[in-house]
């Protein structure tokens, strides 16, 4: 009988016997289902580990990236200082008569004299003539 060939539990046999063919197809295939639904449940949680894998890289690749960013803005800052430091200091070279309350870190010296940042002509241009 196809029941002791499957089955291992008498109960089983015993309720497999007392049912007919019928009850012993639909009770395969709910025990099919069941092996399904089982199969799915394992394969959804390897891609939940899978994921998972794959979020704690990429946390430590945007970790790496901010510590990047926070290094270059402070980069940029140390160049924005420098840069206002020069022209803080051919300000002072240019003025000396000047008290350095009246100095305006926006302002360059051009030709000798303080102007605005949009005045002065772009760096390649032939117009050019940076303050010494």
């Amino acid at each position: 009988m196809v029941a002791d060939e499957h089955f291992q539990a008498n109960a089983d046999v015993d309720l497999l016997d007392g049912v007919g063919k019928v009850a012993s197809a639909r009770y395969i295939q709910v025990q099919a289902a069941r092996l399904m639904c089982i199969k799915q449940v394992a394969l959804k949680e390897k891609e939940n580990v899978i994921l998972k894998e794959e979020n704690a890289e990429l946390k430590v690749k945007v970790s790496e990236e901010r510590k990047d960013a926070e290094v270059s803005k402070k980069a940029h800052g140390f160049e924005m200082f420098a840069a206002a430091w020069d022209r803080a200091k051919a300000q002072a070279n240019c003025c000396p008569w000047v008290s350095f309350e009246k100095m305006d870190p926006v302002k360059v010296v051009y030709n000798g004299e303080l102007a605005d940042d949009d005045q002065v002509p772009a760096e390649g241009s032939d117009d050019h003539n940076p303050a010494e």
